[in-house]
């Protein structure tokens, strides 16, 4: 149990902005990564990334990518590699092998929404 001693009367409550965020280019970085089974075919899995936008106004707006980089079908599998290379490179890794997916975490790239 924690004391908290905060009085809630003084707290205003102000609604969360859903709103879709405008197509544009936005400054962010990826701060999670997971490797997913697919329910319909568990032999198939994707990378699944949570990226978070730094420009104010739209500060801390998360937006989610499946990568199927494991996928039977070649064509799913050919796409999800060839983004998951693009994010390597805007975040700094050119070439090579991406042992673990956190080397892409917390590390400010651009992408554009549309």
């Amino acid at each position: 149990m924690a004391q908290l001693g905060i009085d809630l009367d003084d707290i205003e409550i102000s609604a969360p902005n859903y709103a879709p965020v405008p197509p544009g280019t936005y400054a962010v970085q990826i701060t999670s990564s997971e490797v997913k089974e697919v329910k319909s075919n568990p032999a198939n899995r994707y990378l699944a990334l949570t990226l978070e936008c730094l420009d104010e106004g739209f500060q801390g707006r998360k937006f989610f990518e499946r990568l199927n980089i494991w996928n039977s079908n070649a064509i799913a599998s050919k796409i999800g590699k060839e983004t998951l290379k693009r994010y390597s490179k805007a975040v700094g890794i050119p070439s090579g092998t991406l042992s673990d997916s956190s080397e892409l975490h917390y590390k400010p790239f651009f992408v554009e929404i549309k």
